[in-house]
């Protein structure tokens, strides 16, 4: 089990097509009920928007949204804050090699459909493994 220490934050850039919204707003309640301030967006360009006056410690992106794609939503989010625990999430195989993981590096994938639940633990397992990257490129 990974637990949340402290207030976390986290961007939650979710497509909204079909159901998107819906699924925006029980992501966010999950986040919430687990102790997370949340802020979302409905496109890549919106979170990176949001991230111009506001610092995360994580975001969970949707791969496939309309403009940018969570690969660059990621990329542009770590550029400001390269310690952004991240989480791509899509319904397709998620098997990438080429160069837009390059970019998203250290990027915890998750395949839907998925329980929020399982959502704020791939966060919360994100978060961690950041913290140890950060740990040992410290020493």
């Amino acid at each position: 089990d990974y637990k949340v220490t402290g207030v976390q934050t986290c961007a939650l850039p979710i497509s909204c097509r079909m159901h998107g919204i819906a699924i925006l707003g029980l992501l966010s309640r999950a986040f919430c009920r687990a102790g997370y301030e949340v802020a979302t967006a409905t496109s890549g360009e919106q979170a990176l928007a949001i991230c111009e006056n506001n610092t995360f410690d994580a975001v969970l992106s949707d791969v496939t949204m309309p403009g940018i794609d969570g690969h660059q939503t990621v990329s542009g989010i770590r550029a400001r804050t390269p310690a952004v625990a991240s989480v791509l999430i899509s319904g397709f195989h998620m098997e990438c090699t080429g160069a837009c993981c390059v970019a998203t590096r250290h990027c915890t994938w998750l395949q839907k459909p998925f329980r929020p639940d399982v959502a704020v633990a791939a966060v919360a397992q994100s978060l961690a493994a950041a913290r140890n990257r950060n740990t040992i490129s410290a020493e």
